[in-house]
Parts: C-alpha cells; structure tokens; sequence
C-alpha cells in the first residue's frame, strides 16, 4: 500500500535526521504503551492515513522501545 511506504520511507528520514520535525509548523511528543501502537497505525496503516487525511498532520511512530516503561514515542 504506497501510503504505508510513502509513510515509512518519512518515518526513516525523520529518524535520520535524529528525530527533528522535516516539517514546517509546531510538533510534539508523546510517549505511548507499547501495546497501543497497534492501535494508532490501524490496519495496514488505515488509522495513521485517516489522521492524516483529516488533520493534514504525521505521526510518526519510533520503532525503539523503551524496555523500562514499554513505551514508544510519537
């Protein structure tokens, strides 16, 4: 699905970067359970793409895990 990769391929960059917003405009971060990341990309990235498609807005999802408090950042 190209907005899943279109995603990803963001998500990489802007973790390159070391995690500086690529974007223009304010952002902020979250630490989020484990457990909830699931729920926040959807199915095949469904969720991330309604968010996107609504607010004009990225999330982008940290693949490191904090093994202390199970929590990712957003």
């Amino acid at each position: 699905m190209k907005i899943v990769e279109d995603h990803k391929k963001i998500q990489e960059n802007f973790e390159r970067q070391g995690e500086t917003n690529p974007f223009p405009g304010p952002h902020t971060s979250y630490y989020i359970p484990d457990l909830a990341t699931d729920m926040i990309i959807g199915y095949k990235g469904e969720s991330l793409k309604e968010i996107y498609q609504k607010t004009n807005c990225y999330i982008f999802v940290s693949d490191v895990i904090n093994k202390e408090t199970h929590e990712r950042r957003l």
